[in-house]
């Protein structure tokens, strides 16, 4: 992504898109649509209208991307039965919390389930409520590792039989695809072609299609008088679209904000039209007190949002907070580079890293992001003192490492609490993916030139590591509250 002034992309097009919203008068496929509800890590919208208004380049007709619907249609449409029928889910006890969850790689331990979103939240309610995960998942290598036996774990995709999933395609397929009739000016500039573009491309590629399968599981488990349905929230049009089905009902629709987030990640910041005309859930649950401030700062939200705790935070605790480590101030000569999700940035990000470490006494190790781990190759050969990695053993960060490096991910942030400073780093020095949130232990923003500084500090042995603990341990514990299974605060919002 192109990262230009924070404020164009917050307010002026932030606020472009809320009005583009209008024009579709709230319908499903508005909601549907990861470009309204500004999924810009999924559209690219902005980074596109960047790009145009620099080369002054139309961009290419998606041409292959229409050659690959049909075939990209069938081919879900087929797994989706598939699986619906293999995963079946024939009945939910009444009054059941479902938490909505997702199967990743690392969910599996020699194919038993652990989640790893809500981690034991819905074991701990257990005792008090009738709870159920529903991971959502099409990835048939992956769910053939998992074992279903356990009652308390289903594919919510056996939710539908046949005739619900083809429903659902033939929606889309008739209603799916959006066209803006109005005309819209950025820098008064006619953009209306590349929204539209855009607005076509997202449907060939099917991105809106779960919010459509999710609103159809969403209404069984109407059916099914469930109590809850919980989610991780990132403000996403699925959720949107779950949130739209229970829309005047019993159910109780609980957000849960995860992890980390940065301004790139626009979805998460509302305006006011948005908050008022989008579908939204009845309260959203955060990991820290932070969190609950920034995003009622930054974002306009009408609803109630409440400090929870870290589910996914596994760092020593003594009950009450989390106890950061002293940070080791010797020089190690190895630093760590942890990826964000953002794949279009990694290429550029080894080139600046090889240009500054390679040929140097320092080891630099390479921590892509989890769901990358089996996909992602690089297009360059790598230095000798260059590896990549796919784990790190948080307890011997300090141990290890002279520093973190990182970019939108909240590793950054746990590598303080391990005890070693981090940066995050941004080429041209313009951080819209900030992730430290009212930090002021030291300036954590570095520029392809302040990272040679650093080099040069560590070879020379210079480098100072030392922050204050006392204060570090303050930031870390207002960004996260530790989660000890007192799940009374998650039971208040059931009422």
């Amino acid at each position: 992504m192109i990262l230009h002034e924070e404020r164009d992309y917050l307010i002026t097009y932030n606020n472009l898109l809320s009005e583009l919203s209008k024009e579709f008068n709230q319908s499903f496929a508005s909601i549907a649509s990861p470009t309204l509800s500004k999924q810009e890590t999924v559209s690219y919208l902005y980074n596109n209208i960047q790009e145009y208004l620099i080369k002054k380049n139309k961009l290419k007709f998606p041409l292959k991307r229409i050659i690959q619907f049909i075939p990209r249609l069938l081919y879900l449409f087929f797994k989706l039965i598939y699986i619906s029928f293999k995963y079946r889910i024939k009945n939910i006890p009444a009054n059941t919390v479902f938490f909505r969850s997702w199967l990743v790689p690392r969910s599996l331990n020699e194919g038993f389930y652990y989640d790893d979103y809500f981690r034991s939240l819905p074991l701990d309610l257990l005792q008090y409520e009738k709870t159920l995960i529903g991971i959502n998942s099409t990835d048939l290598k992956l769910l053939k590792k998992c074992n279903f036996l356990n009652n308390s774990l289903v594919n919510s995709n056996g939710l539908l039989s046949f005739k619900d999933v083809f429903k659902v395609f033939i929606t889309y397929l008739k209603n799916g695809l959006l066209k803006a009739n109005n005309v819209y000016l950025y820098k008064d500039i006619d953009i209306t072609f590349l929204i539209n573009r855009t607005l076509l491309i997202e449907y060939l590629c099917l991105n809106p299609f779960e919010a459509y399968l999710e609103f159809e599981k969403c209404k069984k488990l109407i059916n099914f008088n469930i109590k809850a349905y919980c989610y991780i929230y990132e403000n996403q049009s699925w959720e949107k679209a779950a949130c739209y089905a229970y829309k005047n009902t019993n159910v109780k629709t609980i957000a849960y904000q995860s992890s980390g987030f940065s301004p790139i990640f626009l979805n998460f910041y509302p305006t006011l039209y948005d908050s008022h005309n989008h579908p939204m859930p009845n309260i959203i649950l955060t990991v820290g007190d932070y969190f609950t401030k920034y995003l009622k700062e930054n974002g306009n939200y009408l609803i109630p949002i409440k400090t929870f705790g870290a589910l996914r935070f596994e760092y020593k605790n003594d009950g009450l907070k989390y106890l950061v480590s002293k940070p080791n101030t010797l020089i190690l000569n190895r630093i760590l580079y942890a990826f964000s999700v953002h794949i279009n940035f990694y290429n550029e990000i080894i080139e600046d890293l090889m240009e500054i470490f390679q040929n140097t006494t320092i080891n630099v190790d390479l921590k892509l992001h989890p769901i990358y781990y089996d996909s992602f190759k690089f297009n360059i050969n790598l230095p000798s003192n260059f590896k990549i990695i796919n784990q790190v053993n948080n307890d011997e960060l300090c141990n290890y490492y002279d520093f973190i490096l990182f970019n939108d991910s909240s590793f950054g942030i746990e590598s303080i609490l391990c005890g070693v400073k981090s940066f995050q780093y941004n080429r041209i020095g313009k951080f819209l993916d900030n992730r430290f949130f009212y930090f002021n232990l030291w300036n954590p923003n570095v520029d392809f030139n302040d990272l040679i500084i650093l080099r040069d500090q560590l070879l020379s042995k210079n480098l100072n590591k030392y922050y204050n603990q006392e204060e570090a341990s303050k930031y870390i514990n207002n960004m996260y509250k530790p989660y000890i299974g007192n799940v009374d605060i998650f039971r208040q919002t059931l009422i």
